[in-house]
């Protein structure tokens, strides 16, 4: 699968965003109308395979979650309605300040993907320009991806 990428706030690009954009890279997937969750579930599917902790949880104080973690990164996918995206960025810099994590790599669909699959999703470019006006906010160094 194609994509798109950003490093935002310093991300350094490591031996785990090497493993997850070769597993996108990976993937064969045609987006099309409300096939996100068939995306999220072979994303899930391949990220297990690289023996990744899963459901790492944000704070013992609630039920939040990130898919999957790893030497100190949070990876995190979302193909959903963008007002819930900035709750992930959220749950990335409470990891971030709080030191369980130094990094985080967050895949979403680019404008173009997310336009075919339904209106209104998080999409890379927008979330590209947010996390760089809110860059004083949101410290965590990220890896954006947007799937094509």
């Amino acid at each position: 699968m194609k994509f798109l990428t950003s490093k935002i706030n310093g991300f350094v690009f490591s031996e785990i965003a090497e493993k997850a954009t070769n597993v996108l890279n990976s993937i064969e997937f045609n987006h099309e109308k409300n096939s996100s969750t068939f995306l999220k579930e072979i994303i899930q599917n391949e990220f297990k395979k690289l023996n990744w902790y899963t459901k790492f949880k944000v704070d013992s104080r609630l039920n939040w979650y990130v898919q999957f973690y790893t030497k100190d990164t949070a990876i995190l996918y979302y193909f959903s309605n963008k007002a819930r995206s900035s709750l992930d960025l959220l749950k990335i810099q409470h990891l971030y300040k709080t030191g369980k994590i130094k990094s985080a790599i967050y895949i979403v669909l680019s404008a173009e993907a997310a336009n075919l699959v339904a209106s209104n999703l998080t999409n890379f470019q927008t979330l590209e320009k947010e996390l760089n006006v809110f860059k004083e906010t949101i410290t965590c160094p990220i890896f954006l991806i947007g799937l094509q």
